[in-house]
C-alpha cells in the first residue's frame, strides 16, 4: 500500500465543488443569542442575583440537566433565597 502523507499527489488543496461559506453578522448575532449561558456565568447569576452559596451555586451547575432544572426552578422567582 502507498503512503498518502508522503506523496506529492496527495497534497492538501481546495474542493472545486464546495462553495464559499459565507457568515453574516446577523447569522452570528442569532446564534450567539440562541446559545445557553456558560455554567460559570449560571454561577455567578445564582450567587449574585438570588443569593445562593458559592457552594450550591456549583452543585447547581455541576451538570447540564440539574442547571437546566435549577434555572428553570428560580427563574420565576425574584427573591432573594435565604441558604444559611
Amino acid at each position: 500500500m502507498r503512503v498518502k502523507e508522503d506523496a506529492h499527489d496527495y497534497r492538501y488543496f481546495p474542493d472545486p465543488d464546495l462553495l464559499p461559506l459565507i457568515v453574516s453578522e446577523d447569522m452570528i448575532r442569532r446564534v450567539q443569542e440562541s446559545m445557553p449561558k456558560s455554567k460559570q456565568a449560571q454561577r455567578q447569576e445564582f450567587i449574585e442575583h438570588y443569593g445562593f452559596s458559592p457552594g450550591l451555586a456549583d452543585s447547581l451547575t455541576s451538570s447540564n440537566a440539574t442547571s437546566t432544572f435549577a434555572v428553570s426552578a428560580v427563574s420565576g422567582s425574584r427573591a432573594k433565597v435565604n441558604t444559611a
